[in-house]
């Protein structure tokens, strides 16, 4: 019976789902994952023919082909990485944030979505011909910044993990060298005194 219960234990303590681990399950990984880099290389394929490979037209330089179709994908992934950002307030960002863990890399992190979340949706809905630009360069900006932040948060989330699960160390040589001595001196067997021979408990001779 107790190898039953400390197999339960043990299986809910290797759960992310239980014990409030902050770790990503495999599949939560991969999607936060697939959907990131299909929003930045679909944005950053936009700011390749919006400012480099523009088309040549009878009136000039004019948006290349393609340029409305990778801006028809940013906006697909936008969606699908919002969905999988709302999935992490539960979980990741709950756990992590109650127990004091990675919060300054993550509260940038944080902050520059909700950045690039705002700015979206005013190039979608309010941006007019004179401030799209402005709001587009703002855009595009933190969301090179979110690219860093994104590395660097889970670059000290794993090096804290590591960290976590170092055993601890042996004293190191120059305090074994200080201490041996005197270890050596208190595990060294002590010999018994021997008594003179006139030493009689009575103090006198026989």
């Amino acid at each position: 019976m107790s190898r039953v219960v400390s197999g339960r234990h043990e299986s809910h303590r290797r759960d992310p789902a239980h014990a409030g681990d902050v770790r990503l399950e495999r599949w939560h990984r991969r999607a936060l994952y697939a959907t990131g880099s299909l929003l930045t290389a679909s944005g950053a394929l936009w700011l390749l023919f919006h400012y480099f490979l523009r088309s040549a037209t009878p009136w000039g330089e004019g948006p290349h082909p393609l340029e409305a179709w990778w801006l028809r994908l940013h906006g697909l992934a936008a969606m699908l990485t919002l969905l999988a950002l709302g999935s992490l307030l539960a979980t990741h960002v709950g756990r992590a944030w109650r127990r004091g863990r990675n919060r300054a890399s993550g509260g940038a992190l944080a902050a520059a979505l909700v950045l690039l979340i705002a700015t979206g949706y005013a190039l979608y809905y309010f941006a007019g011909e004179e401030s799209r630009p402005a709001i587009s360069l703002v855009h595009w900006v933190f969301g090179a910044v979110a690219i860093v932040l994104v590395l660097a948060h889970v670059a000290l989330g794993r090096g804290l993990t590591a960290a976590r699960r170092r055993p601890r160390r042996h004293a190191s040589p120059a305090r074994r060298a200080v201490t041996a001595p005197a270890d050596e001196a208190r595990l060294e067997p002590r010999l018994p005194v021997p008594r003179p021979a006139d030493a009689t408990p009575g103090g006198g001779d026989y």
